[in-house]
């Protein structure tokens, strides 16, 4: 109903509206991990100097002495939540459009849980079994190391405005190519060419046609340029207190 529509629309603004009333003169800085997510704290009405782009570390324990394992399949995974809005169905929806050879090269695997989305996640299992594509569900955090290392390319093509997701630095910490949706904060965190590849928010051809290329030829991955290093919690932590006793420190002069 369009009327209920622009109601509940009227409303989130209004709550917006007091929710900023009330905060924002509480809060000293915000701290965004995206220049996406920074501009849509602008956006809402925050002045550029209260708002800092600070990126968050990682736990990078289970990651120690990372080694990938050989394949000649081109092993491709998605983790998260099996929902509509993080689109694994995407992924399935490629490897259909590739051709038969092409498809018995590569090799896909769906990580995530399976209890929230039920009708969605169970279209998926029909699919995958189609395809041939597996889904063992949610992925302990303890295994994390293991999945990363029987994947040749993450594919990230979720059709919503992600932040910085942990699952794209989690790769880029172990030098694992990404596919991702060119939207949000995801996209700012592939480099085209040297992290991986973006590709069209819910365009299943066009990521097909990047599996497509890599199947025929994995050459493009041994030729990526990742970061040498991935901020850990520890700097993390010791960032966020540098900024609190700053603020501190001005507080008592003030």
């Amino acid at each position: 109903e369009p009327e209920l529509a622009q109601r509940f629309a009227a409303l989130a603004r209004e709550r917006s509206e007091a929710l900023r009333a009330r905060a924002v003169p509480c809060v000293e800085r915000f701290f965004a991990p995206s220049r996406f997510l920074r501009e849509r704290f602008l956006e809402w009405g925050l002045a550029p100097e209260q708002v800092e782009l600070l990126g968050y570390g990682l736990d990078l324990a289970p990651l120690a002495g990372f080694v990938r394992t050989p394949s000649q399949e081109l092993r491709v995974t998605f983790l998260g939540t099996l929902a509509p809005h993080k689109a694994p169905h995407l992924v399935l929806d490629a490897l259909a459009e590739l051709a038969p050879e092409l498809r018995a090269r590569v090799r896909v695997t769906l990580h995530g849980p399976k209890a929230h989305f039920p009708d969605y996640v169970a279209a998926l299992e029909r699919r995958a079994a189609e395809l041939g594509a597996r889904m063992p569900g949610t992925l302990a955090r303890a295994d994390l190391a293991a999945a990363l290392a029987e994947t040749d390319v993450l594919v990230v093509p979720s059709v919503w405005y992600e932040n910085s997701p942990f699952t794209i630095h989690e790769a880029l910490a172990t030098r694992t190519a990404v596919l991702v949706s060119d939207l949000g904060g995801m996209a700012e965190l592939v480099e085209q060419g040297r992290h991986g590849w973006r590709f069209p928010p819910g365009d299943a051809r066009a990521l097909a046609e990047h599996l497509a290329r890599l199947a025929r030829d994995r050459a493009p991955l041994a030729a990526l340029d990742f970061p040498g290093t991935v901020k850990d919690f520890a700097t993390s932590a010791a960032e966020l207190e540098q900024r609190y006793e700053a603020a501190r420190a001005a507080r008592r002069r003030a």
